[in-house]
């Protein structure tokens, strides 16, 4: 995995010689230098300059933590065992939009949504 931030000036050139589901977004978050707060809406500035389709900014903001992280099966265990509902929600069947991606965080951010605590390191 290649990290991108907020104002990365070679992100489009990289996702186009390496493809999308190799990059992943980080806001570079505490650091005093990062964009905060806006980092992901510069960010989507920054791909919107470079060409960089939303298709693919959807895979560089969702799939490639999803999938680097092993999210989607760390979680959906803990997901279903807490759910009220008799049945489960049906899976996306594909990238959510980088506006439903920051959709999203905003709710996080306000916490209408409880952020899981995730252990990354052992």
């Amino acid at each position: 995995m290649i990290s991108t931030e907020a104002d990365d000036d070679c992100v489009g050139m990289v996702i186009n010689w390496m493809g999308p589901e190799y990059v992943m977004w980080a806001s570079d978050f505490p650091h005093p230098d990062a964009i905060y707060p806006g980092a992901a809406d510069a960010f989507l500035r920054e791909c919107e300059e470079q060409g960089v389709s939303e298709d693919d900014a959807g895979v560089i903001l969702w799939d490639g933590p999803m999938a680097f992280y092993n999210l989607e099966t760390r979680f959906s265990a803990t997901v279903l065992s807490k759910s009220t509902s008799p049945a489960a929600p049906p899976k996306p069947k594909k990238t959510p939009p980088a506006s439903a991606v920051l959709g999203a965080v905003a709710a996080i951010r306000a916490n209408e949504i409880k952020q899981p605590s995730v252990r990354l390191m052992g």
